[in-house]
């Protein structure tokens, strides 16, 4: 619909999360671009950052719904196994964060952008 509008010079009220304007001209993303797309996730990583989260019992790992079905998808190698640290905090949040803003949405952003 949006490539159709743009093919017919038509203007679009539409707006969409700053992540994908800045894929569509292929900038890189950064974790405080998350807060235009999941603010309540921007916050609550904000505060990992700034406090112990050596007992919060959190791993490498998201789970997700799958058609009612829990899913777990490592976001590194072994991360099922692997605990968040106050040492290795920032690379789950960078991790995290490619994973919610692209990976989970690559497909159809590809789709898109192809």
């Amino acid at each position: 619909m949006v490539g159709k509008a743009i093919f017919d010079g038509q203007l679009l009220e539409c707006y969409f999360a700053r992540s994908l304007y800045k894929m569509m001209i292929g900038e890189e993303l950064y974790f405080e671009d998350l807060s235009d797309m999941d603010n309540d996730c921007y916050r609550n990583f904000r505060w990992y950052i700034d406090n112990d989260v050596s007992d919060l019992c959190q791993y490498f790992a998201i789970t997700r719904d799958y058609f009612g079905r829990p899913e777990e998808i490592p976001l590194k190698e072994g991360g099922s196994n692997l605990a968040v640290t106050n040492d290795n905090k920032t690379e789950y949040i960078e991790l995290f964060t490619i994973y919610k803003m692209y990976i989970s949405v690559k497909e159809q952003v590809d789709a898109f952008l192809g």
